[in-house]
């Protein structure tokens, strides 16, 4: 694994540096996320490694969100207060809040099966304060769509800018039964 946040200026004057955007699925669903974050911030890239990279990432660091351990070492060279989004296959409910712990901003984005009637998310809310962003479908009742990476990129970043704790949805999730 590189460094994971710049380590100020090595003459010894201080410089302030902004915790870093951590993004898990970020060469795939949520690329896009990318070229929406701030530059003033590192914006971290997670990924498998099992997919070509793509993204504008300042850095790529590849593991398995699933891992435990290698959560755990990635989580313990991080500085409190990053911002970190995971699209919710990348990572399990016990990794998840292992990334949240020293994080100051945390954002889910969930797939349509939590918005099934009777499926609870709780497991994922452990960590505190973590703004949830459902996705839906889209398109004519005959013909509904999932959302492409730049719709569910732009919806994961009005989460990061939402108040912490809230829960968004991109598209619909009912009728059920038009769930393409």
């Amino acid at each position: 694994m590189t460094t994971i946040h710049g380590m100020g200026d090595p003459s010894g004057v201080s410089d302030p540096v902004q915790p870093p955007y951590v993004v898990l699925g970020a060469t795939g669903i949520l690329a896009p996320l990318s070229s929406l974050l701030p530059a003033d911030r590192k914006r971290l890239g997670i990924a498998r490694g099992s997919s070509p990279i793509r993204g504008a990432w300042d850095e790529v660091v590849l593991f398995d969100g699933h891992d435990g351990g290698a959560v755990a070492s990635f989580v313990a060279r991080l500085e409190p207060g990053y911002a970190v989004v995971a699209y919710a296959p990348t990572v399990t409910p016990a990794t998840w809040e292992a990334l949240c712990r020293k994080a100051a901003r945390r954002v889910l984005v969930l797939t349509s099966a939590y918005a099934a009637p009777g499926v609870a998310i709780d497991e994922w809310l452990t960590a505190g304060e973590v703004t949830t962003c459902i996705l839906g479908w889209t398109g004519p009742a005959g013909a509904p769509r999932w959302h492409t990476p730049e719709e569910i990129s732009q919806v994961a970043w009005s989460a990061l800018l939402a108040e912490p704790g809230s829960h968004l949805t991109l598209g619909r999730v009912r009728p059920w039964t038009q769930r393409p």
